[in-house]
């Protein structure tokens, strides 16, 4: 395995793909809204590619003192190769005097997609993840936040989503 993290723009449309069906509609801000953070200097998109092969996307965001790793996701060809666990491991070395947290769906045993959850967890957990002590909620969607043992005080969290949406637009995302 030879990972390269590499501008979305080489691999354009898989990435686009990728991102459009690994994560629902009402969890994904527009394109534009991430790559423009990117060239604000405030975020990081990119394209993971294995000699040459694409793999998977990464999208890594915040301030810095905290990051998020707003999305990871693998190219459906590529799971179960390892891939996700390799990716996770070189963005923790990517930012390693900051705090990094990510968000994932919370377990509810009602949900239409609840095996996929616990497995999403599962894998967190086994990559050295644990949640933190509180779940937030965006544009009404709850989520439970998973950190790397650093503790990450609301406040924290708050500030990379101003970060990512803006002052204003993150009032009204917060208050769906």
């Amino acid at each position: 395995m030879e990972l390269k993290f590499v501008d979305i723009n080489d691999y354009r449309k898989q990435v686009k793909h990728l991102f459009v069906t690994a994560f629902p509609r009402e969890e994904r801000p527009p394109m534009w809204m991430l790559t423009r953070r990117c060239r604000q200097g405030k975020a990081r998109f990119r394209a993971v590619v294995d000699s040459g092969r694409f793999v998977g996307l990464t999208y890594v965001i915040g301030d810095e003192r905290v990051k998020t790793l707003m999305f990871l996701a693998i190219d459906e060809s590529a799971r179960d190769g390892g891939y996700g666990s390799a990716i996770l491991k070189r963005v923790r070395t990517e930012y390693p005097d900051q705090k990094l947290f990510l968000n994932i769906e919370p377990l509810d045993e009602n949900a239409p997609n609840y095996d996929q959850r616990c497995r999403r967890k599962a894998f967190y957990e086994r990559n050295g993840l644990s949640c933190l002590d509180y779940q937030v909620r965006e544009a009404g969607v709850t989520y439970e936040m998973m950190t790397y043992g650093e503790y990450v005080t609301r406040d924290e969290y708050e500030e990379v989503m101003r970060v990512m949406y803006g002052s204003l637009l993150y009032k009204i995302i917060k208050r769906m």
